[in-house]
């Protein structure tokens, strides 16, 4: 029964896609159609738009260009436009991905709750640079393992929030954030690029980035997206469907405000619904193997091998 707990907690996804903090009991038995029943329907029950509601933090303080939490800065910075809230990643040159911007995204996204759709974008020329490579040279294997779950939560975060969610990728979308793009439910691209590079750097991909992929693109594309780890820029990204559309880079923002008021005109519960009714098979499939494969995936990311390959990147292309 405790490892029964331990994989629940886990795999679980809430309506906003992260782990669900409770336990659950299951009847003792050995017949594994039982269990399986039994975890399908607490998943379905789980992933009807509304099923959890958590309490708001410190939304009224927390808004504004970098707003603090307890004194210092936060990387995610919650803007409003009528009824639409912008989500500016504002974290270092890259706005990479670390501990405390993926913390910080699944607040923000609490925050913006009653607004009626969501715009996600970067500061300065960068959308975002993924994974901060050089935090993760620096921490090593403890940090690895504190990491990893805080990133699924993040993209998990944007991918299962049930009202419109528009990326105004306002220049490169790279590694972790072309997964952030990804995730979102139309992409505005700039004068960036979009591409997926982490074999590149040596890492594998955790199976909710992959899904989020997959929901996005198609099986078909994944292969050549994630063994190459091309990137591609304006009509190659659009021909390519990772992007549903271009704007000059003044008019990114703009555009991706436009079709965010433009979802948010919709009826909110039916278009959840029918969000989560396109997405569920993707829930599914993370909820039912993330248990196994995150082990796996925090293995190789931890081994020396992985590590060194981290190093040797940041050596090369970061210092």
């Amino acid at each position: 029964m405790k490892t029964l707990n331990v994989v629940l907690r886990r795999v679980l996804p809430s309506p906003l896609g992260r782990r669900v903090g409770e336990f659950m009991l299951l009847p003792f038995t050995e017949d594994e159609t039982v269990v399986a029943r039994t975890l399908q329907d607490r998943i379905a029950e789980l992933a009807r738009p509304g099923a959890l509601r958590r309490r708001p933090v410190e939304r009224q303080e927390l808004t504004g260009p970098r707003a603090s939490r307890y004194g210092r800065l936060v990387p995610i910075i919650l803007e409003s436009h009528h009824d639409v809230a912008v989500l500016r990643i504002d974290h270092g040159k890259g706005n990479t991905l670390d501990t405390d911007s993926c913390r910080e995204l699944v607040l923000r996204l609490e925050d913006a709750e009653q607004a009626r759709a969501v715009v996600l974008t970067g500061t300065g020329g960068i959308f975002s640079a993924g994974v901060d490579l050089k935090r993760l040279d620096e921490g090593g294997a403890p940090y690895v393992s504190e990491f990893l779950p805080l990133l699924s939560d993040a993209l998990l975060a944007v991918f299962g929030c049930p009202r419109p969610v528009v990326a105004a990728l306002n220049g490169h979308a790279v590694a972790g954030g072309a997964v952030l793009a990804a995730a979102c439910d139309h992409r505005v691209l700039g004068p960036g690029t979009i591409g997926v590079t982490e074999l590149l750097v040596g890492v594998p991909f955790p199976l909710a980035a992959l899904e989020i992929l997959r929901c996005a693109y198609g099986t078909a594309p994944l292969p050549r997206l994630t063994y190459s780890g091309e990137v591609f820029g304006g009509e190659d990204a659009l021909a390519r469907g990772l992007a549903d559309e271009l704007a000059a880079p003044e008019e990114v923002l703009e555009r991706a405000l436009g079709v965010a008021a433009r979802l948010g005109e919709l009826p909110a519960e039916p278009f959840a619904h029918t969000k989560a009714q396109i997405r569920q098979p993707f829930h599914e499939r993370i909820a039912e193997y993330r248990h196994s494969d995150d082990p796996e995936v925090e293995r190789l990311w931890r081994s020396p091998e992985t590590l060194a390959a981290v190093k040797s990147y940041v050596d090369r292309m970061l210092r």
